[in-house]
């Protein structure tokens, strides 16, 4: 589970369809996402990510259909989780051209035993080789408490070639729902208001 924190919050666009429809919950772009990260006066540090459903595969495991999240590299360090078994992922090199995952604990014990037994292991992600580099603590479900546990997390950089889309996605696409750490002595007034 997450720390319970004070300082977490969640930052959703609010946006509506027509100039008479209700607002709702939105959005953000890569552009976006990175105006929020650079306003150090509120925001500590900004996380993000979106899901996509895909086909996990590898070793002597029948593939099967999984939910996966691709995350900001700083993603675990903002929610405030330390993984149960190896690492998270690289915050400036990038993990490139090795494609990379940390794997959820329910998943590595069912696939390898345990968590441990996981870290190291290549498995196929919609038939893409992806090295397992570390395992999320059990129960783990994400930044926010309601969300289905995924299989997966992934580089955010990694979506392109897991799901076969444009690699401009991250410009073109409003697709990122942010989550951050708030700034000493910010509030989260502040917060949603630049939203």
């Amino acid at each position: 589970a997450v720390p319970d924190d004070d300082a977490h919050v969640r930052i959703w666009a609010q946006e509506r369809l027509t100039r008479t429809a209700r607002w709702e919950e939105g959005r953000f772009s890569q552009p976006e996402l990175a105006a929020l990260t650079a306003r150090r006066d509120i925001f500590q540090d900004v996380t993000a990510w979106t899901e996509d459903d895909v086909v996990l595969g590898g070793d002597s495991a029948a593939a099967r259909t999984v939910g996966a999240q691709f995350v900001t590299p700083n993603y675990f360090g903002v929610v405030g989780v330390t993984l149960a078994a190896g690492r998270s992922f690289l915050q400036n090199a990038g993990d490139a051209p090795d494609m990379t995952a940390v794997m959820s604990h329910l998943v590595a014990e069912q696939l390898y035993g345990n968590a441990a037994a996981a870290v190291g292991r290549r498995v196929l992600v919609n038939e893409v080789p992806v090295h397992v580099i570390g395992v999320a603590p059990p129960r783990f479900q994400g930044a926010l408490s309601n969300m289905d546990e995924p299989a997966l997390w992934m580089p955010l950089s990694a979506r392109a070639d897991i799901a076969r889309i444009s690699p401009r996605w991250l410009i073109d696409e409003a697709a990122l729902e942010p989550f951050a750490r708030l700034a000493r002595g910010a509030s989260r007034d502040e917060a949603t208001a630049l939203a």
